[in-house]
């Protein structure tokens, strides 16, 4: 079981192509329509919280341990109902067809649906390009005109 939801849960971050053969592409299409933006923003949340625990960003956040608790107890919730009851029946045929492995891979749609949510917002979008004020406009204005495309200025 401990397996089963590690594979789940690295594949839910993941993209890939689902193959009908071993069931995952019901399940998928089953987990997307059952998922409510609800579902999707804590799937967000308990997603920024996981990354977040990486050294590369983690003195970036300062998320109390009970939030983390509350965030993964949500997610075991959205989990639990998609799986095994709103898309049961599905989720039993991938495991049948394709073993644990189309079950994780039918989470892929589940999170770019998640992942599309979050980049749709307008604060977001306007985060990610922030950075634009620090670009070199006029290397970049040569760059792109031809000038230096072979690396040379």
């Amino acid at each position: 079981m401990k397996t089963l939801l590690a594979a789940v849960t690295a594949a839910i971050a993941m993209t890939g192509v689902a193959h009908a053969q071993d069931g995952s592409d019901a399940l998928g299409k089953c987990l997307v329509d059952s998922s409510t933006g609800k579902d999707r923003a804590i799937f967000t949340q308990w997603m920024f919280m996981a990354l977040a625990a990486n050294p590369a960003v983690k003195d970036l956040t300062n998320i109390p341990a009970d939030r983390r608790d509350q965030t993964d107890r949500e997610m075991a919730g959205v989990m639990n109902r998609l799986v095994l009851v709103d898309c049961r029946k599905e989720a039993a045929r991938a495991l049948k067809l394709g073993g644990p492995g189309a079950v994780s891979k039918s989470f892929e749609g589940f999170g770019r649906i998640a992942v599309t949510d979050l980049m749709g917002d307008r604060d977001v979008d306007a985060a990610l390009g922030r950075f634009s004020r620090y670009i070199d406009q006029n290397g970049w204005a040569k760059f792109t005109s031809g000038a230096g495309a072979d690396g040379k200025p």
